[in-house]
């Protein structure tokens, strides 16, 4: 058997999975609501940031999200870079999105 026969072989067939997903009703809805709060969260957040870096409570003030969610999505999004400390401002330390890679 070639290696292009057990590649085809081990491909999962599309049908299976699609009768896997409407066996279980889909995606449930607590699932799809969560995506949708944190991409809002994502939005909100990265649009008050976009004039500029910003402290916690600055960008509580700009976007009304509780400041502990600002905290712990910033802290979230530093650990993978996507956000970088930028410097202080009094007490707090300001946040700045990371230059994208590949623009």
């Amino acid at each position: 058997m070639s290696g292009a026969e057990r590649k085809t072989e081990r491909r999962p067939d599309i049908h299976t999975a699609r009768l896997a997903r409407e066996r279980r009703g889909g995606v449930p809805k607590e699932l799809m609501e969560h995506s949708r709060e944190q991409a809002g969260m994502r939005q909100k957040i990265f649009g008050a940031l976009k004039d500029g870096p910003l402290t916690v409570p600055e960008i509580h003030a700009t976007t009304g999200i509780p400041a502990d969610k600002v905290f712990w999505y910033l802290m979230a999004w530093k650990k993978y870079g996507k956000i970088l400390e930028h410097g202080q401002c009094g007490d707090y330390y300001q946040y700045t999105r990371a230059p994208e890679e590949g623009k």
